[in-house]
């Protein structure tokens, strides 16, 4: 099993039903079948022939009203041997072979009877459906998204998969609108109720989807597609038992019904009931052989037949390169295997076919994927890479919903992307964050006991000792769950209490004894008192389980730089380059070595370039090189690496941020403002966006406007101290004294323990001149939080008091 998070892949294993029997399994694999565009020219059909040809296509008509597909397929083929021109002959064949799960050879059938009838209201929506089943959901909002079919029924039909489309690329809203336009078009739309039910439980409304299910049902007694949206209610409630009860109803009331039958032999491999999951798997390929070879590559896996899994998974993914479900098992067993480039190829892939909502199950495939990648960056020592895989959810925000929106799970892995990098602050705050949304969502008993001790370390004093004290007789309680050890050392190291750490961290070692983050934690806590020795066994410890764990080798190489041994240093990094040429990370990091030693410039520019050549789709890389050529003083180039980074990656928003500072570097403020603005428009909670922004207007002079700013940003996003900072300098600034106080003040009571309120205080005081009264401030911060910084201002409001001949304010 590999060390990238074997509780994932559990995770993933138990999620197949869950991610949706009914809108991933539809789009099963295909298999070509042969001969099916024969370009052998045949004699011209005698009469003889004609008639005979017509009888198949009456007989594959039964055949198809009936449910009995494979026979109709036959039929068909032997008709267009006889009258290759038979355009009945072909489009039913399209029919017969997208419910034989063979979407692709059913889209060229169904084309060409489009080209050869003209008859859009009968083919478009049958087109948007092989388009669908063969995941190509955004080809069909770009040929039938403004499609209008003059026939209610058929605009009916290209509505339901115009919202399947929608809803495979995580588009919920117009998923809605479009299945809403189906039912008012054809009232009572079975799919397009359907499609409305797995939109329920894509927002996690299970009772919602399971009230439209029960409707159905009721007026529909035996409708299949029903039971299953039933069933995955159920599996969202961990209710697997009363799903498989719902499946095999179905298939009772419709013995070869498709869908039943794959969501029955997924249920039956969960429950490792093998023989009865084959037999299923037996049938479908008879009824439906373009849908078997993926469900015949997860029984092998689950079996323990890798061999035999690749073998059919090659097969799957060779008929259909962009199924969902294959890609996912593709993912599963390259992890396990340690594969983990082939792992990331297909999770990315994932993503880019099945854009995914926000953290958690309700997500579908998408969620699942990036939810894998997440966890292989973290253990892999990626967290950079796991931090920008986030950011779409830590960015996701939707204006219905209130207060923090965001996934707890996505604050929780971002929490220890950050505890991996050393921002134990950070971390402690993203923790509590991950622990409100759960309590918030009805989170289970660990995590609301996890939330109540957070919430008591906030509020700081005795309060905190008996947080402090019920996380540490949590952690001690859970001999497997490791959450309320790394919340722990979190809040232990942001507070600086590094003995207390290692305590935590040896409860925590038995938990996850081959896991590299477990000895970076000790390594940062041993750093932490000064014990740099075995600090760096610790950091060793770690890079001896995962060779490129890069939180590791940062800290081997800060103690390294510390002692002096500049070479040693840059070694760590060039042994992962050297063993892994495409590594951009080490790359990135190699870089920054070379130029805190003083390195060669154009060696780290052809650093940074190798990078971007290794990961072009990457942020970091082509911002990392701009902010090279910006320490240097180079405006131009930097300008000219940004917007070469914003025609490659126009979408990422770091991007934007780095054109907007270049272009303020190179002497375009008015392009530079204008790209941020458009920036925290699109993303009103891109937060460092915002400061860069009101940091350029007040450059300008504009101090009125950059306030306003920052406003906007702390309503956006509240909670952001040095945004309030900022925004009392820049009132101070604007004339606006009482106001820019006034902000200082709301801190200082919202936070009567930290010193920031009075460090803004100060600061405000002093731009007036104020000198008593900023001292006082000053030392007010100092009581409550000692540090180089606030020393230092103290000793420039002394001395500034001194000069005025007054005394300090008491």
């Amino acid at each position: 099993m590999s060390r990238c998070a074997p509780a994932l892949l559990t995770a993933l294993r138990a999620a197949l039903p869950a991610i949706g029997l009914v809108a991933l399994l539809a789009g099963a694999t295909a298999t070509l079948l042969q001969n099916a565009h024969a370009t052998t020219r045949t004699a011209a059909p005698n009469p003889r022939a004609e008639a005979e040809a017509a009888r198949l296509v009456e007989l594959a008509r039964g055949y198809i009203a009936k449910g009995q597909y494979r026979a109709a397929e036959i039929e068909l083929r032997n008709a267009l041997h006889l009258n290759r021109q038979l355009v009945e002959a072909r489009s039913l064949l399209g029919i017969a072979r997208l419910e034989l799960g063979n979407p692709l050879d059913a889209l060229n059938d169904l084309q060409n009877a489009l080209a050869a009838t003209g008859e859009r209201a009968r083919w478009v929506p049958l087109i948007a459906r092989a388009l669908n089943d063969s995941g190509q959901h955004a080809r069909t909002l770009a040929e039938f998204g403004a499609e209008t079919l003059p026939q209610a029924d058929a605009q009916a039909s290209l509505q339901v998969q115009l919202g399947a489309a929608h809803l495979a690329l995580g588009q919920l809203e117009p998923a809605e609108r479009a299945f809403t336009a189906a039912t008012t078009l054809r009232a009572g739309d079975v799919k397009a109720r359907l499609g409305l039910g797995q939109i329920h439980l894509r927002r996690g409304q299970v009772r919602s989807a399971e009230l439209v299910a029960d409707a159905l049902l009721e007026h529909v007694p035996g409708s299949a597609e029903a039971r299953l949206l039933k069933a995955n209610a159920l599996i969202a409630r961990g209710e697997r038992t009363g799903a498989r009860r719902q499946v095999e109803q179905a298939l009772a009331a419709a013995p070869d019904h498709v869908p039943a039958l794959q969501g029955l032999a997924v249920l039956l491999i969960e429950a490792k009931e093998y023989p009865a999951a084959k037999a299923r798997i037996d049938r479908l390929r008879q009824l439906a052989p373009g849908h078997a070879p993926y469900l015949e590559a997860l029984l092998a896996a689950r079996q323990g037949r890798e061999p035999a899994a690749r073998e059919a998974l090659a097969r799957s993914l060779a008929a259909q390169p962009d199924h969902l479900l294959s890609l996912m098992l593709a993912a599963e067993l390259d992890l396990e295997a340690r594969a983990h480039d082939a792992a990331e190829r297909s999770l990315r892939k994932v993503l880019v076919l099945a854009p995914d909502g926000e953290a958690g199950a309700g997500g579908g495939a998408g969620a699942f994927a990036r939810r894998l990648l997440i966890n292989l960056y973290l253990a892999t020592g990626r967290p950079e890479r796991a931090l920008q895989t986030l950011q779409p959810w830590l960015e996701a925000k939707e204006a219905k919903d209130a207060k923090d929106d965001v996934a707890p799970e996505a604050l929780a892995a971002a929490a220890e992307a950050h505890l991996a990098l050393g921002d134990a602050p950070r971390a402690m705050a993203l923790f509590e964050r991950a622990g409100a949304a759960l309590a918030a969502r009805g989170g289970d008993a660990l995590a609301l006991k996890v939330r109540a001790a957070q919430a008591r370390i906030a509020r700081g004093g005795a309060e905190a000792e008996t947080g402090f004290a019920a996380l540490e007789k949590l952690a001690r309680a859970e001999p497997k769950n490791p959450r309320p050890d790394l919340v722990l050392i979190a809040a232990l190291l942001a507070r600086k209490d590094f003995g207390r750490a290692l305590a935590a961290q040896a409860v925590l070692a038995p938990k996850q004894p081959d896991h590299p983050a477990t000895h970076h934690l000790r390594g940062l806590a041993l750093a932490g008192r000064g014990e740099a020795a075995a600090a760096r066994a610790s950091f060793e410890r770690a890079v001896a389980l995962v060779p490129a764990y890069m939180p590791a080798l940062e800290q081997l190489a800060r103690l390294d730089l510390a002692a002096g041994q500049a070479q040693t240093a840059r070694r760590h990094f060039a042994r992962v380059i050297e063993q892994h040429p495409h590594d951009a990370a080490a790359m990135l990091h190699q870089a920054a070595i070379l130029r805190a030693t003083g390195g060669d410039g154009a060696e780290i520019v052809a650093l940074y370039e190798r990078a971007i050549a290794a990961e072009p789709a990457a942020a970091q890389p082509r911002i990392a090189l701009a902010e090279h050529y910006l320490r240097g003083h180079d405006g131009k180039k930097a300008l000219a690496v940004a917007q070469a980074a914003a025609a490659a990656l126009p979408h990422e928003a770091a991007v934007q941020e780095a054109l907007g500072t270049a272009q303020f570097a190179a002497g375009q403020p008015k392009e530079a403002i204008a790209t941020l603005q458009a920036l925290v428009a699109a993303r009103p909670q891109a937060v460092t966006a915002q400061a860069r922004l009101a940091g350029i207007q007040g450059a300008g002079g504009d101090a009125e406007q950059a306030a306003r700013t920052l406003r906007r940003a702390l309503a956006a996003s509240p909670g952001h101290p040095e945004l309030t900072r900022d925004l009392a300098l820049y009132l101070q600034r604007a004339g606006r004294p009482a106001e820019a106080l006034a902000e200082a003040r709301a801190v200082q009571k919202a936070k009567p323990r930290s010193a920031l309120g009075h460090l803004i205080e100060g600061d405000v005081l002093a731009a007036q001149a104020q000198w008593p009264l900023a001292l006082a401030a000053y030392r007010e911060a100092e009581r409550r939080e000692a540090g180089a910084e606030i020393a230092r201002r103290v000793q420039q409001a002394q001395a500034k008091v001194k000069e005025q001949g007054k005394p300090a304010a008491r």
